[in-house]
């Protein structure tokens, strides 16, 4: 959850944005929403086709990406969990790759990136 309702010392309610990959709180208390710090990012992100608020930190943001596939943030370095859109095996892949198909069924198609750069090196 990207804000959590708090109580001030005075007694007040107010808002603590969170950041949802890491938990980093935009301020040790609550805030009002006029002291919005800029380094952080508010997106709206398609789930379950609602467009939701979340909220990343300035250090967050530039490291992470949205999957439409998992419904989360992952880094962009890291892999998760794909399904084959062939044979609908689950497979470990890159996040920054885009392709869906498994390396089984990549191996079939001869219109896959991999299959094009080995009939290149062939040539040479």
């Amino acid at each position: 959850m990207s804000i959590q309702y708090a109580k001030r010392s005075d007694g007040t309610i107010g808002d603590i944005v969170i950041c949802d990959v890491c938990g980093a709180r935009m301020h040790d208390e609550a805030v009002d929403w006029g002291t919005w710090d800029w380094s952080w990012k508010k997106l709206y992100v398609d789930v379950d086709d609602k467009y939701v608020v979340k909220h990343l930190c300035a250090r967050c943001h530039p490291r992470v990406v949205w999957c439409d596939e998992c419904q989360t943030f992952h880094y962009k370095n890291s892999t998760h969990l794909v399904t084959c859109a062939h044979c609908g095996r689950k497979f470990r892949s890159f996040v920054r790759q885009s392709g869906r198909i498994c390396a089984n069924c990549a191996g079939l198609q001869d219109d896959h990136p991999r299959w094009w750069l080995e009939a290149l090196d062939e040539q040479h």
